[in-house]
């Protein structure tokens, strides 16, 4: 846009990480940057995932391609020993401190925001580790300050967001430990993928919470059995619920009782009294919040509305404002 280079010789066209640039939003940009380059020439992407839903954008970049896959892109580097550790709330940090002290060589450390990255730091620094952060927040200055301390040390400990899950020349990885677990399994490959890398072995672990079936269907690439979702492990469902018999559908039975309505199951929408004329209609049903007798009355000592009956000025008893509430 700022006509400083020239890209009418380019002959390759190198898009690397192409299904995060694709899926952050950056469609717009590379079309930008294909209008300046020759429609003849050599496009070649790279990425250790290429989810489905990202393939339709990558089909108008290319031209006759040709894909090459080494190994499996749903699973991760064999060379990576995974396990997975069960805490409950609140139980990290301390799960964390653990993992720490019985480890030896460099360590990352993942996280799922940026705030959380630097209170894990400031927590690392008070048990006395020499931990450094790097998130998406950082100016490119710190960013690299904190990669050089992270490639310098070799029992060095990094607390990064996914912005450390792809891009990173460190082959010296010893540890990833995935203090929040991802959302979707490809991040989960490219976070572990730090680790384990040229020809070297690696171990990977995972905090996941009690019960959370999702987490550890990320980690594992398949649900639990008997769990469908993170708030139900007994794999049952409340809407498959049986209903009591002539229980009315949609209505309490205690409800349908103060208001004098008969529990008949058969009776269809139209026949029930919520749309039945005004003069029909159980007492107290129709009526506006303020023609109710609600408990405790207006308040006493006070101008009442001469059409509602609800108390226009005056004071009342804590009491009474409790009554009213």
């Amino acid at each position: 846009e700022q006509r400083t280079v020239d890209l009418s010789k380019v002959e390759i066209l190198v898009l690397d990480e192409v299904d995060r640039m694709l899926d952050m939003g950056f469609l717009p940009q590379i079309k930008n940057i294909l209008r300046f380059v020759p429609k003849e020439r050599q496009t070649m992407l790279f990425s250790a995932t290429l989810p489905d839903e990202v393939q339709r954008f990558v089909g108008p970049l290319v031209k006759e391609p040709i894909r090459i896959s080494v190994g499996d892109a749903t699973k991760p580097n064999a060379q990576v020993k995974e396990s997975i550790r069960r805490v409950g709330n609140g139980e990290k940090p301390q799960a964390l401190l653990e993992e720490l002290k019985a480890r030896t060589g460099k360590v990352l450390v993942f996280v799922r925001t940026q705030s959380r990255t630097q209170r894990l730091q400031r927590t690392l620094d008070r048990e006395g580790y020499n931990a450094v952060c790097l998130h998406g927040g950082r100016t490119q200055g710190q960013r690299k300050r904190a990669l050089e301390v992270f490639r310098g040390d070799s029992n060095s400990i990094m607390i990064a967001t996914d912005l450390a899950g792809r891009g990173l020349d460190i082959n010296d990885v010893d540890h990833v430990i995935n203090f929040d677990v991802p959302s979707t399994r490809e991040d989960y490959i490219h976070r572990i993928g730090r680790t384990g890398r040229a020809e070297r072995t690696g171990e990977a672990v995972s905090f996941v919470e009690h019960g959370n079936a999702d987490e550890e269907k990320v980690v594992t690439g398949k649900r639990p059995n008997g769990q469908t979702n993170s708030n139900n492990n007994t794999g049952s469902k409340s809407f498959n619920r049986p209903r009591r018999p002539g229980q009315h559908q949609g209505r309490h039975p205690r409800r349908e009782k103060q208001h004098g309505l008969q529990t008949d199951s058969r009776r269809g929408p139209d026949e029930s009294p919520r749309f039945a004329p005004r003069s029909e209609r159980p007492q107290g049903m129709g009526e506006r919040r303020e023609d109710r007798n609600f408990r405790g009355g207006p308040r006493q000592g006070s101008n009442q509305h001469p059409k509602s009956g609800m108390a226009g000025s005056g004071k009342a008893s804590n009491s009474q404002r409790m009554a009213w509430r």
